[in-house]
């Protein structure tokens, strides 16, 4: 019986997870095989686990599109695109990774006494274990999001932006001069403006084709053929988003000039709340 009580007991102090203090190399061990083998699958050409242009459209429906509004995906794409897409990515590839089971307590006790000595020592340094393993923890996490990051910023591509709404270029070629966006925003989600400048610049043509020539061509094509073409008001679900987070994206802009109107074709823009004006996103990585 006494025997029996230890045993739970151990279980309930190493969750289960591992036997005694010695064996934690063991799992040193074998967390850092596995993290060779993913980091060799993440270097073959083949890797299918960061799809670009399914990271865009995830990346606009679940912010832009959203519906009810999720402001704090809209504040991110229209922010920090980039970081947007990577955070993204870098979710959907650590979400696929999982560490294999450590290694369980056997029930079989070959040796009771010498397993006494050595729960009694566990005891004693159960705290110095802990702190061993999340050191360890943090040391493979943090290595494995490094590798992680700087394949999805190689898979991503260019990580141009259109000058007009701030949409992040979907050309993957390498070393490409022509961009494109699937996407393009209304330009009050960025400014049209002329960069570095807090003048506007009409015709918006000729500013792209003087001062943008590598984005003239898609925004020419789009203008002329693109789905809304002939729509001078942006899609329902870019209104959307506006009225979702226009006060705190009114106030980024403020010194520009730019003002809120009074009041909203309510037909054509849904009467949704607008976070504050000192809102500011939650990035699901303090540093990327």
């Amino acid at each position: 019986m006494a025997l029996t009580l230890l045993i739970e007991q151990a279980k309930q102090i190493g969750n289960g997870k591992h036997k005694e203090l010695n064996q934690l190399n063991e799992w040193k061990i074998n967390i850092q095989e596995q993290f060779l083998s993913k980091r060799d699958s993440f270097d073959q050409a083949d890797n299918n686990e960061i799809d670009p242009d399914k990271i865009a459209t995830n990346a606009y429906n679940d912010s832009i599109d959203s519906n009810p509004p999720n402001a704090n995906n809209i504040m991110k794409y229209i922010i920090d695109i980039n970081r947007y897409y990577l955070e993204l990515a870098l979710n959907e590839v650590l979400s696929d990774f999982r560490l294999s089971p450590m290694i369980g307590m056997s029930t079989e006790i070959k040796d009771p006494d010498r397993f006494k000595e050595s729960f009694k020592q566990l005891l004693l340094d159960r705290t110095n274990m802990y702190q061993k393993i999340v050191e360890c923890k943090n040391i493979f996490n943090t290595a494995a999001k490094e590798s992680c990051i700087n394949l999805i910023k190689t898979r991503l591509g260019c990580q141009s932006r259109c000058p007009g709404c701030g949409t992040k270029c979907d050309n993957t070629e390498i070393n490409h001069t022509k961009h494109y966006s699937s996407h393009h925003l209304g330009g009050v989600f960025y400014g049209w403006r002329i960069q570095g400048t807090n003048q506007l610049y009409q015709p918006r043509q000729k500013y792209f084709l003087e001062r943008t020539p590598e984005w003239f061509d898609d925004l020419e094509q789009k203008s002329k053929t693109g789905d809304l073409c002939n729509d001078s008001k942006p899609p329902a679900e870019q209104r959307r988003a506006w009225m979702a987070v226009r006060h705190a994206w009114i106030k980024r802009y403020s010194t520009d000039g730019m003002e809120d109107l009074e009041k909203y074709d309510e037909k054509f823009y849904p009467a949704i709340e607008s976070v504050s004006a000192d809102f500011e996103p939650e990035w699901d990585y303090s540093q990327l």
